[in-house]
């Protein structure tokens, strides 16, 4: 592999030729290819062994709380509860299915890369013009580059004639970079300013050239992208969620030996019981203690927000990254495509003695207006404005689609957008064009920073001529003011200068425009000459209408929001102006001065930084490094190759729907479907959401294993047995709770979910969760214990189960709101919880009439059944008592 360190572009064509010993007529010669390819390898993106089934399924099975569950198993079939042992088993199987099949999903990244790498290559070698398999290009070939190539390596050119590349794989900037082989760039440039250099994987737009090959595989940037994508799955953490189930896990795993070798040691100690009946009691009291059906549930819930974010367009890749959306705390976002709508758009216009013109509307649409003064302007109303108008058609080689929806370019989209403007004013660039007709094109260069064409105009020739604002002025010799023709002077130059700089000050892409007549085509120097000068335009690819708002939101939420973009910093600023990112007092740092800075520096700088422009995909990367390691929740845009290895190390990645690149969404966690910024703020609330409602299902979840414990431990201590079969215990934890506590998680968002600072979100189960669910678990217990002691003592187990899984039921809906009155939310406000609570209260009832044996109990009589009902739906009225004396969130 060639060193992708070296700075190829900062080197003349003859230095490079030179260094690899090759000549840019004749290439290389065949003897040297093999040797070279012995050096420097294949030019294939590379990638490791793929991870086997067997591995993926163990990481799956060795977490805390599947470890519970585990030991849970095993402590069934020592007390012989085989049936039980075989339930929870089955819980363990479908959640390990589920994380396999999601992990053989999420590993596609490097494969994808590969496709960049197409099979042929134009190249010279011996003289001859060659196509050979793209694997065997070496340092040193002469590439041949034709319109609708891509790319097949790193390469510097040599020659460049109206060159085009799309290099939006690497930058992420949609519009093509005009290309330039004379010329030598400053070492520290970042790979868009690049313009004597081709890329891998890119693609020839316009034009033609030629390029030394610097670069092949691995050494090439798109190879250097896949081994940082590599490295970055390497630092993959666990997701929040994750992290909060092996928080609980150990939580319960302590809470339940305690209780086990409490229990065993006061058996032991008063002599209550032989030690093996105490050791079987502990057993019990374990079994009793672990929520089986939570893993499931919780499943469940993500799976729901899943179905409801893709509603709102934003599709989750991983499970877990539902509840990480809910904690992330920055959002570092592109700029072109998500905060805006990557469409060019003329916004501004001015006339030399008329001044500013605003244009309306947006995109490719032909609806908006130009506007003078409020008043809406039309073709054939104003000589100077027609001629700008006409220039602005006719000097231009590109089209639109409007019969696509929504248009679309066809071409170059800052031309298209300038047909677009003609349409404002009501001309039909097709009948213009055919009326006008071309007859000379002097295209654009690099070097002259302008074009021309010349159309035929009844008996006469017009010259148009538009380009950078301060070449068109060099060119004019006159200029039309009011409708006037006079010479340029002084004072015209300075205003020009004045009002060009003003549009650019503002992210505008300005250019200039002038016009004459000739009676005859004489050669392209004196037809470029003399000019008359008639305006200028300002060009911006506009925020999204949308943005704003969600930009108010994602700050109101206590989330800070950073621009990580390509483009230059002028244009970042006037956009994050547009769209109220706050400016004041923060910093807008360039890719040059990152390249300077340490990882310290960076880290000390990367929260007061607003905006980062002309990044590298190695910017990207340090910049989430540095925010993680001040202990931020990071979610990253991209939609480019470049930005895969960020958003793999993101806490959630989120690439692009519409425009991404299949490696962008292999590495993503979360995809746009519409690419918009006002999405991922969406996502974050259903993610808060999400979180909060699998927090009240925990909570309800542990409550009832609290209860059951309080009951088996006191049952114990007075009976010398335990009441609840484990068969009652296991049907209460998986079957009658579960339903209801998957409904919870249809629960409607909180109306100040968006409002919470990030760091105010609780944990899974804090103190004040313990708290909470010892005291409903104890309340529970009283309950079911007061019941059953009033029905028959051939009936205290049944009515023991009957009260717990109905009070259970009837808690879940106290579990709505930990906060607000049931009035107050609506009784009948989640319609599917009302189905979870009826199918729950038949799951709890039907077994004890048709199935007693099951469960070791008895049916009952209908009377002393309506009364367990009514009695047990008295927690709603405790905790409504509850939340009259506090506000406070359990």
């Amino acid at each position: 592999m060639s060193n992708i360190e070296e700075k190829w572009h900062s080197m003349s064509i003859m230095e490079v030729l030179k260094r690899f010993k090759t000549d840019p007529i004749n290439g290389l010669d065949n003897t040297v290819i093999e040797e070279r390819i012995r050096r420097y390898g294949l030019n294939i993106i590379e990638s490791k062994g793929k991870r086997s089934i067997w591995k993926i399924i163990m990481e799956q099975i060795v977490n805390l709380f599947m470890l519970l569950l585990i030991v849970a198993v095993l402590i069934a079939l020592v007390v012989g509860e085989t049936s039980d042992a075989i339930s929870i088993l089955a819980i363990i199987a479908i959640m390990v299915i589920a994380g396999v099949v999601q992990e053989y999903r999420a590993e596609k990244a490097l494969e994808k890369l590969k496709s960049f790498v197409v099979p042929k290559a134009k190249v010279i070698r011996n003289g001859t013009l060659v196509e050979i398999d793209s694997r065997y290009l070496v340092p040193g070939d002469i590439l041949v580059l034709s319109e609708g190539d891509r790319v097949t390596a790193d390469a510097r050119l040599i020659e460049a004639i109206n060159l085009y590349v799309d290099e939006s794989l690497l930058t992420g900037e949609s519009k093509p970079v005009m290309k330039r082989a004379d010329i030598v760039i400053e070492p520290d440039a970042p790979v868009a300013d690049r313009i004597n250099m081709v890329f891998s994987g890119t693609y020839i737009v316009r034009g033609s050239g030629k390029a030394v090959v610097v670069a092949t595989g691995m050494a090439t940037e798109v190879g250097h992208i896949a081994q940082m994508i590599a490295e970055a799955s390497g630092f993959e953490e666990k997701t929040t969620l994750h992290k909060e189930m092996d928080r609980l896990a150990k939580q319960l795993g302590g809470i339940i030996i305690a209780i086990a070798l409490l229990v065993l040691s006061l058996s032991i100690v008063l002599n209550i019981t032989s030690p093996i009946e105490a050791l079987l009691t502990s057993i019990a009291l374990a079994v009793a203690a672990v929520p089986e059906g939570l893993p499931a549930v919780l499943t469940m819930i993500l799976a729901l927000s899943v179905l409801r974010m893709a509603r709102r367009h934003a599709l989750v890749r991983r499970l877990g990254a539902v509840q990480t959306l809910g904690k992330v705390t920055v959002i570092a976002t592109d700029k072109t495509g998500t905060l805006t709508r990557n469409e060019m758009t003329v916004i501004k216009a001015w006339i030399p003695g008329l001044g500013y013109l605003d244009i309306t509307g947006s995109g490719y649409l032909k609806e908006g207006a130009i506007l003078y003064r409020g008043k809406k302007i039309t073709y054939g109303e104003n000589k100077s404005i027609d001629l700008l108008l006409e220039n602005s058609i006719l000097c231009n080689n590109s089209d639109v689609d409007y019969n696509s929806n929504p248009p679309k370019p066809i071409g170059d989209p800052m031309e298209a957008a300038l047909i677009v403007f003609g349409a404002k004013a009501g001309i039909d660039h097709i009948k213009l064009r055919n009326t006008m007709q071309r007859i000379k094109e002097i295209p654009f260069s690099s070097e002259r920073k302008m074009m021309s064409v010349i159309v035929r105009a009844k008996n006469k020739y017009i010259v148009y001529s538009k380009g950078a604002p301060e070449v068109i002025m060099s060119r004019s010799k006159y200029i039309l003011r009011n409708n006037y023709l006079k010479s340029i002077d002084e004072d015209d130059v300075n205003e020009i200068n004045a009002v060009s700089e003003e549009m650019a000050s503002k992210g505008l892409r300005v250019l200039g425009y002038a016009y004459k007549i000739i009676e005859e085509i004489t050669s392209d120097e004196d037809i470029e000459k003399d000019l008359v000068f008639i305006g200028l335009t300002g060009l911006l690819d506009p925020p999204r209408p949308e943005v704003p708002d969600a930009i108010k939101k994602a700050l109101d939420a206590g989330i800070k929001v950073i621009m990580v973009t390509g483009d230059h910093a002028i244009t970042a600023k006037a956009i994050a102006e547009m769209i109220g990112l706050p400016l004041e007092g923060r910093k807008i740092v360039t890719g040059r001065e990152l390249e300077k800075m340490s990882d310290d520096e960076l880290y000390n700088i990367v929260e007061d930084t607003a905006i980062f422009a002309r990044v590298s995909p190695e910017h990207k990367l340090r910049i989430v490094k540095a925010l993680k390691k001040k202990g931020h929740v990071v979610a990253v845009t991209g939609d480019g190759v470049n930005d895969a290895p960020a958003l793999k190390l993101a806490d959630v990645g989120v690439a692009m729907g519409l425009r991404g690149t299949d490696v962008a969404r292999e590495a993503s966690d979360l995809i746009l479907e519409d690419d918009n910024f006002a999405t991922i703020v969406a996502a974050i609330e259903d993610g808060r959401t999400s979180y909060e409602n699998i927090r009240k299902s925990t909570l309800y979840l542990l409550s009832a294993n609290i209860a059951e414990v309080a009951i088996v431990l006191g049952s114990i201590g007075l009976f010398r047995e335990a009441i609840l079969t484990p068969a009652m215990i296991l049907w209460i934890n998986l079957v009658t709770d579960s339903v209801p506590a998957i409904t919870l998680g249809l629960e409607p968002p909180e109306p100040d979910i968006l409002k919470r600072p990030p760091w105010s979100i609780k944990p899974l189960l804090g103190r004040s969760g313990l708290i909470f669910i010892g005291y409903i678990g104890l309340v529970l217990a009283m309950l079911s214990w007061i019941l059953s002691h009033t029905l028959s003592p051939l009936a205290i187990a049944t009515a023991t189960y009957l009260t717990l899984s109905i009070g259970e039921l009837a808690h879940s809906y106290n579990m709505r709101s930990p906060y607000k009155s049931l009035l107050e939310i609506g009784l009948l406000s989640n319609k599917y919880h009302i189905l979870g609570y009826l199918a729950g209260l038949a799951l709890a009832v039907i077994p004890i009439y048709l199935t007693p044996w099951l469960l070791g109990a008895i049916p009952l009589d209908i009377e002393s059944l309506i009364y367990i009902i009514l009695i047990s739906h008295t927690i709603i009225v405790v905790e409504e008592f509850r939340k009259r004396i506090t506000k406070k969130i359990p």
